[in-house]
């Protein structure tokens, strides 16, 4: 896939943009990564995740997009365990009723903990960024498991969502 370099200067031009305003706010953040995924310039979304991680430092939707970029953009198995100890920590010090249940999208990170070698981790292959390009060709992958996630635990925290029997998942 051949990045537009039209399309690289938009893109940066919303990184600098977006940044200035509504530090901590998903919408921009969530633009930005998606802008970068649909170029496919990695670089830019690990900017923007590094970013947001350093403005807004419990952020589990940047904590999430963090483990998925270890997990499946630039596969590193230290650094994958490690983004997946960071959300974990990060959710289980929120609601940690989440972690003990595993809801999704905890499961894989909590398996990527567990894992002693890192014999099964994914490796970047072209045409394994092709599949996930044309499966999920304009938005990062997973970035929505993160947002229900995220948005899952700010209602909860806020009184407008009841955590227990007779809960379903969105």
């Amino acid at each position: 896939m051949k990045t537009n370099i039209h399309s690289t200067i938009l893109v940066v031009a919303l990184l600098a943009l977006n940044s200035s305003f509504g530090e901590c706010e998903p919408e921009a953040f969530i633009a930005d990564v998606n802008a970068a995924w649909s170029i496919t310039n990695y670089s830019m979304i690990k900017q923007a995740i590094t970013n947001r991680l350093a403005l807004c430092t419990n952020d589990i939707l940047a904590k999430g997009l963090m483990f998925e970029y270890y997990f499946l953009i630039e596969p590193d198995y230290s650094l994958g365990q490690q983004a997946a100890s960071q959300l974990i920590t990060a959710v289980s010090n929120r609601i940690p009723a989440e972690v003990a249940e595993r809801r999704e999208p905890l499961g894989l990170p909590m398996a990527v903990l567990q894992m002693t070698t890192s014999s099964n981790y994914p490796a970047f292959t072209p045409a394994r960024m092709e599949y996930l390009h044309s499966t999920y060709p304009d938005a990062f992958p997973h970035i929505m498991l993160y947002q229900v996630l995220s948005g899952r635990i700010e209602a909860i925290e806020n009184g407008e969502f009841i955590w227990g029997e007779g809960f379903v998942e969105p």
